[in-house]
């Protein structure tokens, strides 16, 4: 069986988290070998500046995001592997987990 779980900071994912490893995982079901995923979305980094195709840029000429654009990516990768990090000790010993983070928008 393979179970999706979106973890973010909430005390209520944490609980949905720890009720899907005690109830779907508890049983301990032949055959295909249980996986647990757990999924947490952040927004995408803001862009800066204009696209990239309203300048025609010439030979030799590159753009690089700012510094502030990498540390806002930094920061939010950050937080998502400290969510992730936190909600893998729920599954530690009890059920085999794996971690995506995923760039997009929550509905």
């Amino acid at each position: 069986m393979r179970v999706i779980v979106g973890i973010d900071e909430s005390e209520e994912s944490f609980y949905a988290l720890q009720w899907a490893v005690t109830n779907l995982f508890s049983a301990g079901g032949e055959g295909e070998p249980n996986m647990l995923t757990l999924a947490h979305v952040h927004q995408p980094s803001k862009r800066y500046g204009a696209a990239p195709s309203a300048i025609p840029a010439g030979v030799g000429v590159a753009g690089f995001p700012s510094t502030a654009v990498v540390d806002s990516q930094r920061n939010a990768e950050q937080i998502s592997a400290a969510i992730l990090a936190q909600a893998l000790e729920i599954c530690t010993n009890k059920v085999k987990a794996e971690t995506v983070i995923v760039e997009g928008y929550v509905m």
